[in-house]
């Protein structure tokens, strides 16, 4: 038997399992979105052979309460990117999530991205305009942007439990001030 999990729309495929153990199993860590879920239980295309198979299914539901989002969600993907300014941001990363974020970066701007260590396992990654990964790294990028447009950071990890973590964003303003007399 194989398995596989579909989105709302039924045809977008979540997870799949296809092995030739005696055990099949698929995850889904966050759902995108509350609604109905489809679950596919099929023969395999080899096994034409078996007509009929008998199983057991197990079906484990977590309550959506167990995480919550920070005021940056959504923002669990590319297209749904986050704006965020300059400082310190509390966040939170639930299980099988990511945190994205967008900043229009001018040319000759000189950016950072720093994680607090007291977030363990937390990494970040920076993508040009382009879409192209320039740095990842586990807890800093610094970055002086060779184009103007749109920069995409993606923070992850892997945990089975929330994660709360700090990100330090300085640079995307587009203006370095310094008091130098009051």
């Amino acid at each position: 038997l194989e398995l596989a999990l579909y989105d709302a729309d039924g045809e977008t495929i979540l997870d799949s399992s296809e092995g030739f153990r005696d055990e099949e199993s698929v995850t889904l860590l966050r759902a995108p979105a509350a609604g109905r879920y489809f679950l596919r239980v099929y023969l395999s295309a080899g096994d034409a052979v078996n007509a009929s198979n008998d199983y057991t299914l197990d079906l484990v539901v977590a309550d959506a309460d167990d995480c919550q989002d920070d005021g940056f969600e959504p923002n669990g993907d590319r297209d749904a990117a986050s704006l965020l300014p300059d400082g310190n941001h509390d966040l939170v990363l639930c299980a099988g999530d990511e945190d994205w974020f967008r900043f229009n970066i001018p040319v000759g701007n000189t950016v950072s991205f720093q994680v607090a260590s007291g977030a363990a396992g937390v990494r970040i990654a920076l993508f040009g305009p382009d879409g192209a990964l320039i740095d990842e790294d586990g807890r800093r990028i610094t970055h002086e942007a060779e184009r103007n447009g749109f920069y995409l950071l993606r923070a992850s990890v892997e945990a089975a439990e929330p994660v709360v973590y700090s990100l330090t964003v300085a640079g995307v303003s587009g203006i370095d001030l310094e008091v130098l007399d009051v």
